[in-house]
């Protein structure tokens, strides 16, 4: 509460002085005590804040006396002599005495007071506080009087900057209106817009007409009535609406036609001419019953209606399924292939690496020709190297024929890739290299054409490939000792053991050979060394091969790819522009360095495989 606020402020301060008159600003002022009479005393103090002023301060009597209810407190806000007006701010029941009741035994008096008053208009007034202790109230001799005179200036003429904008007091603030105005904020920008609330527009947060009001207009709004008005904005009841129309059929010749009708709704139907008659070949679903051509029908002949049919009817106007036909002529004759070379009886005897086996097949025979559709090569091996290495291999050899390849199983099947040579196909090419083991081996290919006949008359052979390859050389004498330490053998990628050198002849090598022997289709190969080449082909050709040991078809054509893959590295040292299949020096090499390259190894000297006595035979 303000007066319990007062009371600790200025309970404290006891001070006797003359009644004084003083110009108060808008800030706490010193109390004044005023003292008339020894034994009683009343304290106050203001603050002005613009038009309002708050007063308080603390009323005390030491030794009380007098009438306990003619004792209170009151104030006058602008005090002009006897007549002025007064507030009770407290009576006798609200003051606050230190001893005893409100009777005989009170007699320290000690109540705080406080009150509050806003002013219409700036100007300068008195204001007094009485304390009183006999009936009735007024400036009464013995009562004791707080009078205080104070100047209320509004904030456009108190030279302070009550809204924070640089600017103070009129006319330099835009704010303000005139010195007695007490509002210098700056006043917010005018609301434009329609402020008649008898407008269609009515803006009731306009605070400024902009002169754009607009006013309804009265009328018919009504589009189907005689007397619309597209102007109107409110319908005033005025609408005249044309009889209710009568909708229906309004044309003579139609078969519908209402005479009473006075809108055509579009409904209208006219009689559709035709034949009536389902079973007629001119029947007509939409023929009204009875037009003029309802009997104009006509009826279908049954026969068979196709001029290719032996038994076509021109006549027929309607097929009956009877129609009969001479069998279709089809393709019987199987077609023909043949070897550009049927190295019948061949022997070749110096090394080969590849084998190319080129031929063609045709299905252009007199007839029905539905053209080649494949064409499968099959491989026979009918000897292997101890025949070729016996003492009369030659009269053997002699006396062998690729008829006697019929019921063996061949060492390989290929599918042919086709080179048509026309549209159709009927005449193709093939080829397929491949490399042989030692050994006496037949050809045989069998074309199939598009209607499913199948030949089985192009044989090869027999072909004997009989290279030997020549002694091993004696092995290298050992270098004299040196004590420039451990070092590589540059080109060199096998010892005189027939091992690949392994990771010790690589100075700082963080890891050894992956494979350390060569490996070849149809030769004896170390089983174990295939399973690392079948295990290293899955891992960087992403292949699925079988890891069982064994170099067959699916080996070959992983190994082939990887050598393609790498050829810069594989084949072109040799000058090669295709694969061999064969795991030798280069590919070896490279298999190294991808699985190990720390190894650095060098490209080593290339030796043919004939005249390497390491290859396996």
């Amino acid at each position: 509460m303000k007066m319990n606020a007062y009371f600790e402020k200025w309970s404290a301060v006891i001070l006797t002085a003359s009644l004084v008159l003083v110009s108060v600003l808008p800030a706490f002022a010193f109390p004044k005590v005023v003292n008339a009479a020894a034994n009683y005393v009343i304290s106050g103090a203001l603050t002005v804040n613009g038009l309002q002023v708050d007063a308080g301060g603390i009323a005390s009597a030491n030794t009380y006396t007098g009438q306990g209810t003619a004792q209170f407190i009151s104030i006058s806000w602008n005090f002009v002599g006897n007549g002025s007006t007064y507030e009770t701010l407290a009576d006798h029941n609200t003051l606050i005495f230190l001893n005893g009741d409100k009777g005989p035994n009170k007699t320290i008096l000690d109540t705080p007071w406080d009150a509050s008053h806003t002013y219409s208009v700036p100007g300068t007034y008195t204001i007094r506080a009485l304390i009183h202790h006999s009936q009735p109230s007024g400036n009464e001799s013995g009562d004791q009087i707080f009078t205080q005179t104070v100047e209320i200036e509004t904030q456009c003429d108190d030279d302070a900057d009550n809204d924070d904008d640089g600017l103070t007091d009129y006319p330099a603030d835009p704010g303000c209106e005139g010195e007695d105005d007490d509002d210098e904020f700056n006043a917010p920008p005018p609301v434009l817009g329609c402020t008649d609330p008898d407008a269609t527009n009515f803006n009731p947060n306009a605070t400024q007409d902009d002169g754009s009001c607009t006013y309804p207009v009265p009328g018919c709004t009504n589009p189907v009535a005689t007397n619309y008005n597209p102007l109107a904005t409110v319908d005033d009841g005025s609408c005249v609406f044309p009889p209710d129309p009568v909708p229906g059929c309004t044309d003579p010749d139609a078969i519908n036609y209402n005479p009473n009708a006075t809108t055509d709704d579009g409904s209208c139907t006219y009689p559709v001419l035709g034949c009536t008659n389902p079973n007629a070949t001119n029947y007509n679903p939409l023929a009204t019953p009875g037009n003029a051509d309802a009997q104009n029908c006509t009826f279908p002949v049954l026969g068979c209606t196709d001029p290719e049919a032996n038994n076509y009817n021109p006549t027929a106007t309607e097929d009956d399924d009877s129609c009969t036909y001479n069998p279709a002529p089809t393709d019987t004759t199987p077609p023909a292939s043949q070897f550009d070379n049927n190295r019948s009886h061949e022997i070749i005897e110096t090394e080969l690496l590849t084998l190319s086996l080129t031929g063609s097949s045709t299905d252009d025979f007199l007839g029905i020709k539905s053209g080649v559709d494949s064409a499968e090569l099959k491989i026979f091996k009918i000897a292997d190297d101890t025949v070729v290495q016996s003492s009369n291999f030659n009269e053997q050899f002699e006396q062998m024929s690729c008829s006697s390849s019929e019921g063996q199983i061949p060492i390989e099947i290929v599918a042919l890739s086709l080179v048509s040579i026309d549209p159709l196909p009927l005449n193709t090419t093939w080829s397929h290299n491949w490399t042989p083991s030692r050994g006496v081996y037949c050809f045989e290919v069998n074309a199939k054409d598009k209607a499913g006949n199948e030949e089985h008359t192009a044989i090869a052979g027999p072909f004997a490939y009989t290279f030997t390859p020549p002694p091993p050389p004696p092995p290298p004498l050992p270098p004299p000792p040196s004590d420039s330490g451990p070092s590589s053998r540059s080109g060199d990628f096998r010892g005189s053991s027939g091992q690949v050198l392994g990771a010790s002849t690589v100075l700082g090598a963080s890891c050894g050979l992956y494979m350390d022997k060569f490996v070849r289709s149809g030769r004896t190969n170390d089983v174990e060394q295939v399973k690392k080449l079948q295990t290293f082909l899955n891992k960087w050709m992403n292949s699925d091969l079988p890891v069982t040991g064994f170099y067959g078809p699916l080996t070959l054509k992983v190994l082939n790819a990887f050598q393609e893959k790498y050829a810069s590295e594989i084949l072109t040292p040799w000058g090669l522009s295709g694969p061999t299949g064969i795991a030798y020096l280069t590919t070896l090499r490279w298999i190294n360095m991808l699985e190990c390259p720390d190894l650095a190894l060098q490209i080593p000297a290339l030796i043919e495989w004939s005249r390497n006595p390491n290859a396996p035979r």
